[in-house]
């Protein structure tokens, strides 16, 4: 039985304190072990399917380690928080007019 959305959303929350304990964590090679031996029902070469979902964690890995914690993530004011382009910061590595570096991202060749 599928997962109701609900419920995704909570393993995808809980994932994210699985997965910034890295790969050698016992629990995270137990997921990885899971995806392989699924891999495996749906056909797949046992090695092909281990390296390839290696990747796949490592991927996942990373993108846990950039997204915020829990706790962040319950202040609703911090994350919503609108701002202007004009309002953005300034500095040595960033662009000098956002305004101008967002019309530049959002154009088309040739319109």
């Amino acid at each position: 039985m599928p997962l109701g959305l609900g419920k995704q959303r909570l393993l995808s929350k809980l994932f994210r304190e699985y997965l910034v304990k890295g790969a050698n964590d016992t629990e995270v090679q137990a997921y990885l072990e899971y995806m392989v031996s699924m891999a495996e029902l749906l056909g797949a070469d046992r090695d092909v399917a281990k390296a390839e979902l290696m990747d796949v964690l490592n991927l996942e890995i990373a993108l846990a380690n950039i997204s915020a914690p829990r706790e962040e993530r319950r202040n609703k004011t911090a994350l919503y928080n609108p701002t202007t382009l004009g309002e953005h910061p300034r500095g040595e590595g960033l662009p000098p007019s956002w305004t101008a570096y967002a019309q530049e991202i959002l154009s088309i060749d040739g319109y």
